[in-house]
């Protein structure tokens, strides 16, 4: 395998980490067909290329009694309406 491709076992691993990030080595080795020491250094090695890029937790927003999340971007044109919007 060069650099820069992923195998279908790579494929795999992938994808089940992105459905459940809390998938022990094992579990995963089941769905893959390898061992859990050959699924170990796989993810090491997808690690260390950077394309696991890390581990996070998403969470709820409506269990946190979060309703609406919203990023917005304001563009003021000219300065002298900045008071105004403000």
């Amino acid at each position: 395998m060069t650099k820069g491709t992923l195998d279908r076992i790579d494929l795999d691993i992938l994808d089940a980490l992105q459905r459940n990030g809390h998938l022990s080595h094992a579990e995963i080795g089941r769905m893959v067909g390898l061992a859990v020491s050959s699924v170990n250094e796989r993810i090491r090695k997808l690690v260390q290329r950077g394309i696991i890029a890390g581990w996070s937790a998403r969470l709820d927003p409506a269990a946190l009694g979060l309703d609406l999340l919203a990023f917005l971007y304001v563009l003021i044109d000219k300065p002298e309406n900045s008071a105004r919007f403000l």
